[in-house]
C-alpha cells in the first residue's frame, strides 16, 4: 500500500502583508496575541474548547469560516465575557493573510481526516497547537504542540507557555514551515 498525503502549495503561504491593516480588517484591535483557527463552525471541530481555555487569558481568538455552530460560539463568548476579544469573519478569501494574523493555529478537532487547514497552517508558518488525535499528530510530528482532546487546562497551558516564550513560538513556527515543506509540499 502506498499512501499519497495531501499536499499544499507553500509558496501561496509565504506572504508578507501588512499585519496592522489585516488585523484592523478583521475587527482586531492593536496586536494582541492571537489564537485561530480556519474551518467549518461544527461541534466536531470542538472550537468551544478555545473559547474556554483562552477566556481568562489577555488573547484574541480568531475563527474563519462559518457553519452551524456559530450562534453557539458567539453566545459562549458573549457567556465568557470575551465577546471583544473573539473574532468570527465567517468565509473569507484570503486564508493566507488571515493566518499571518495568528501567533497560534489551534485545531482542537474530536476527529479529523488529513487537515488541509492544518497544512496551510504550516506553510504559513505558524506555530500549530493541535488535538492529539492520530491524524493531527502525524502530520506536525515534533514541529508543534499537542494536547489530550478535550483537555481545556492542557491546552491554556500550551497557550500560555507559548504566549510567554517568544524563542520557543520561533521555533515551532521554523519546524512547521520546514516539516510541511519536506512531507506536505509539491515537490515533495
Amino acid at each position: 500500500i502506498t499512501i499519497v498525503p495531501n499536499v499544499v502549495d507553500i509558496d501561496t503561504y509565504d506572504v508578507d502583508i501588512d499585519e496592522d491593516a489585516k488585523r484592523e480588517e478583521l475587527g482586531i484591535p492593536g496586536d494582541p496575541f492571537v489564537v485561530g483557527s480556519v474551518g467549518r463552525l461544527h461541534k466536531q471541530k470542538r472550537y468551544n474548547d478555545v473559547l474556554d481555555a483562552t477566556k481568562d487569558l489577555d488573547v484574541h481568538v480568531l475563527l474563519v469560516g462559518d457553519g452551524p455552530e456559530r450562534d453557539n460560539l458567539q453566545a459562549q463568548a458573549k457567556q465568557n465575557g470575551m465577546a471583544d476579544r473573539v473574532h468570527m469573519p465567517g468565509r473569507r478569501d484570503d486564508i493566507p493573510e488571515a493566518l499571518q494574523v495568528m501567533d497560534v493555529f489551534c485545531l482542537p478537532s474530536e476527529n479529523e481526516g488529513m487537515s488541509n487547514a492544518l497544512l496551510e497552517a504550516m506553510a504559513a508558518r505558524r506555530c500549530c497547537v493541535v488535538s492529539d488525535i492520530e491524524e493531527n499528530t502525524v502530520v506536525i510530528g515534533q514541529s508543534g504542540e499537542t494536547f489530550q482532546k478535550g483537555d481545556i487546562d492542557n491546552l491554556r497551558d500550551i497557550i500560555c507557555m507559548v504566549s510567554d516564550d517568544q524563542e520557543q513560538l520561533e521555533r515551532f513556527q521554523e519546524a512547521a514551515a520546514r516539516r510541511v515543506k519536506e512531507r506536505y509540499s509539491l515537490t515533495a
